[in-house]
């Protein structure tokens, strides 16, 4: 390759000891650029003009070669190329490489000339860019500008995600990659000019992958998909990234999750602590329910379990301390209903003369000092106040007999594994 200043240059030929200025032919001719392009010297191959690179580039692009073809239509064509490379250099040649330096970060705009000394025609082509990125901004994670700490983002089909960083010395979030990792593993995710991270093709398989995690965002490498002859320089670098520590939440109320067709809440809250004993889900029912069904007694929950928008409920519950205190509920009715009926067999409506649940010949004597009547179905009213206000409703024997003997949960006791937006780690 061989650089040269811009200037003019007189040629003149000396015959015979005479000096003599040749003149050139005056014939009509018109020069076309048939090719201006950039190639990836690094890949050996030429960089393509479609289709989206991937975001880990295993060495740096920063060697270029470029490629021009030109034609003339005058009779004797006689071509010059002469390469404009955008950082104060230039050089000749159809084909050259050139390196470009990682100091100094900026766009480069390269051009090509080719002239003809036949009939003194000429041609310039350009729409080449190279950028090159000093490094990469975090400016937002989810709801958090500027973050320096933890961002928060939630996954979801109505909010969608907002991450935005920004490529230092040039402009242009479209030349960021955005990649989510977690725990090594990789969820792909598509990235767009805005840095709208988009939805998780397949959401985590249990509630122990969300929470914290890494976003990473690299360089796109060579290319832009869409802008034909544009390269990214990253420097010697294999590539430039940034990271922040973020986390990450899920929708509760969408049903993205991977098993089945029950709402997020309930099946990342059935791998936490909150839950308890077996149970199925019935959309049908506002919050829990236990029933004989299919020879056994069964308990099952309903949507109104999670009651994220409602607060001074049950025990004073929301969200998963609320599904926590109806799996403990629902499953102290089920073993009393087994030892008022058995396992396997309904409840006898001849030994129940109040209809409570309660059989007739152990109601009296259920607790201590606290018994029950057989022909009064609500012998007590809500002692505890766990019912939504105001307290003091008549509640059915069986429910007060299971709210006194069920197992205790304490609120917050699942605050650590509650992913949910929102939800107790949201604010």
């Amino acid at each position: 390759m061989r650089f040269v200043k811009l200037c003019c240059v007189l040629v003149v030929p000396v015959v015979s000891g005479a000096l003599l200025l040749t003149q050139p032919r005056n014939a009509a001719g018109e020069v076309t650029i048939t090719k201006c392009k950039m190639v990836d010297k690094t890949n050996g191959g030429e960089v393509p003009r479609s289709g989206m690179p991937g975001p880990f580039m295993a060495d740096a692009y920063h060697v270029v070669e470029f490629r021009g073809e030109a034609t003339c239509s005058c009779s004797a064509a006689d071509l010059t190329y002469t390469w404009n490379l955008g950082d104060g250099h230039s050089a000749e040649g159809a084909s050259l490489s050139y390196v470009y330096h990682f100091a100094g970060a900026g766009n480069r705009s390269p051009t090509l000339t080719v002239f003809c000394k036949t009939c003194k025609s000429r041609a310039m082509a350009g729409g080449l860019s190279l950028y090159v990125i000093s490094g990469i901004k975090v400016a937002q994670i989810g709801d958090i500008m500027d973050p320096t700490d933890n961002g928060r983002l939630c996954f979801d089909a109505r909010r969608g995600v907002r991450a935005v960083a920004e490529p230092m010395g040039v402009g242009g979030s479209d030349k960021i990659d955005w990649t989510l990792v977690v725990y090594g593993d990789s969820i792909n995710l598509a990235n767009t000019a805005t840095g709208q991270l988009g939805p998780i093709p397949a959401w985590p398989p249990s509630n122990m992958f969300w929470g914290a995690m890494t976003l990473f965002i690299s360089i796109d490498g060579p290319l832009v998909a869409g802008q034909e002859g544009e390269m990214i320089v990253t420097g010697p670098a294999s590539y430039i990234s940034n990271d922040k520590p973020v986390k990450v939440f899920y929708d509760e109320t969408g049903f993205q999750h991977p098993g089945g067709s029950t709402p997020n809440w309930y099946y990342y809250w059935r791998g936490t602590s909150a839950s308890y004993e077996s149970y199925d889900y019935d959309s049908g029912i506002p919050a829990g329910q236990t029933r004989f069904e299919n020879g056994a007694w069964r308990c099952f929950i309903g949507p109104g379990a999670h009651l994220t928008a409602a607060g001074g409920c049950w025990n004073n519950a929301a969200g998963i301390d609320y599904f926590a205190n109806i799996c403990r509920h629902e499953a102290r009715h089920k073993w009393d209903m087994i030892a008022n009926w058995g396992a396997s067999n309904p409840r006898d409506p001849n030994h129940d003369a109040d209809g409570d649940y309660l059989h007739d010949d152990v109601e009296a004597n259920l607790i201590p000092g606290h018994p029950y009547q057989k022909t009064n179905a609500t012998t007590y009213s809500d002692t505890f106040g766990y019912l939504p206000p105001p307290p003091g409703r008549p509640l059915r024997d069986d429910e007060d007999y299971c709210l006194r003997r069920e197992p205790a949960w304490t609120n917050e006791s699942a605050r650590s594994e509650d992913w949910a937006h929102p939800g107790q780690q949201w604010p």
